[in-house]
């Protein structure tokens, strides 16, 4: 079904029962792993700060401007971090 509509599956293969995994396998899980790891680190300062993946707003503008601020604080926060760091 993804095929057909031109998107491939992000999720991760497993590794068949009595047989090591493929070289390529592995690749594509730790790149797909990667990519979950950084995003996840992203909606768990969200919720730690408070901030529940319910929207109490009425429309998709509304709601997109708020996930937009959201991201624009935690961005700011984040250059502000590696700026006292570096």
């Amino acid at each position: 079904m993804l095929e057909e509509r031109g998107y491939r599956s992000h999720i991760h293969r497993k590794k068949p029962r009595g047989k090591d995994m493929t070289e390529r396998s592995k690749q594509a899980n730790r790149k797909k792993s990667q990519v979950r790891a950084r995003v996840e680190h992203v909606y768990a300062d969200m919720k730690r700060e408070g901030k529940k993946y319910l929207m109490r707003c009425i429309g998709q503008a509304r709601a997109s401007l708020r996930i937009s601020l959201m991201n624009m604080v935690y961005n700011a926060r984040r250059w502000s971090f590696l700026a006292q760091a570096g």
